[in-house]
C-alpha cells in the first residue's frame, strides 16, 4: 500500500514534508555520526503508525518525545537497582549506578548549552562545582527530578527551533573532532540515555538482577 501511494502522489506531484515523517521505509533521521541521512527524504503518508507518531509534524517534536522516552527507560532500570547497590562499582575503576544516574541528570543542561553555543567549562573550579551540586543528589528519584527539570528546558528549547536551523553546523570536539549538525546535537541526549542503559543493565547482571525493566 505503501508504495502504490507513493506511485500515485509522484504522478500527481505531491511532496510531502522534509521535516515530517511517517513508518515506513521512510523514518525518522538515524543520527549515528555521519548525519541526518533520511531529513531530506519524503515520506510515506500512508503507512498508518501509532496515534502519536501520526499526529507529529516537526522532528522537533519527535525528538521532544523521544529523549523524554529515553530517559523514563533509564531510570526506570536505575529504580530497580536496591539502595545498598546504588555505590557499588564492578570494578576499581567503573562506575556506580548512582555515578551514572548523577551525570544523566546534567545531560540535557549540557545538551542545551552545546545547543545555543555556550563553550565547554572543564576548569578545576568548574568541575569542583558541578560535583559538589551532584553529591546532593542522593537518590535514583533525586537525580531523575533533576533530570526532568531539566529536560523541560531543553525541550522548549527543542521547539523554538526553526527548520532552516536543523542543518547548520559547528565543530565540535567530539567523534574525533568534527563539524556536528544541530539536529545531531538534538540527538545527543537521547543518545547518552540509551547508551546508560545497557551500563546499568550490566551492573545489575554482575550482582544476580536479571529483571527486564
Amino acid at each position: 500500500m505503501g508504495t502504490r501511494r507513493r506511485e500515485d502522489d509522484a504522478r500527481s506531484g505531491k511532496k510531502h514534508s522534509a521535516l515530517s515523517f511517517g513508518c515506513g521505509a521512510d523514518r525518522p533521521p538515524r543520527l549515528n555520526g555521519y548525519g541526518a541521512e533520511y531529513l531530506d527524504k519524503q515520506v510515506d503518508a500512508g503507512v498508518q503508525c501509532a496515534p502519536e507518531v501520526n499526529d507529529m509534524t516537526r522532528i522537533q517534536d519527535y525528538y521532544v518525545d523521544a529523549t523524554q522516552s529515553a530517559a523514563d527507560e533509564v531510570f526506570r532500570y536505575a529504580k530497580g537497582v536496591p539502595a545498598e547497590k546504588l555505590d557499588w562499582k564492578p570494578l576499581d575503576g567503573g562506575r556506580s549506578v548512582l555515578d551514572i544516574c548523577r551525570e544523566l541528570a546534567m545531560t540535557p543542561t549540557w545538551a542545551y548549552d552545546i545547543i545555543q553555543g555556550a563553550e565547554a567549562n572543564f576548569d578545576e573550579e568548574s568541575m569542583a562545582a558541578m560535583r559538589a551540586e551532584q553529591a546532593k543528589w542522593t537518590t535514583v528519584e533525586h537525580c531523575r527530578t533533576q533530570c526532568n527539570e531539566r529536560l523541560g528546558k531543553l525541550a522548549e528549547l527543542f521547539r523554538s527551533i526553526a527548520d532552516d536551523r536543523l542543518k547548520t553546523a559547528r565543530w565540535l570536539p567530539y567523534n574525533g573532532g568534527r563539524d556536528h549538525t544541530v539536529l545531531e546535537m538534538m540527538d545527543y541526549p537521547r543518545w547518552n540515555f540509551n547508551y546508560h542503559v545497557g551500563q546499568i543493565a550490566y551492573i545489575q547482571t554482575l550482582y544476580g538482577d536479571k529483571e527486564m525493566y
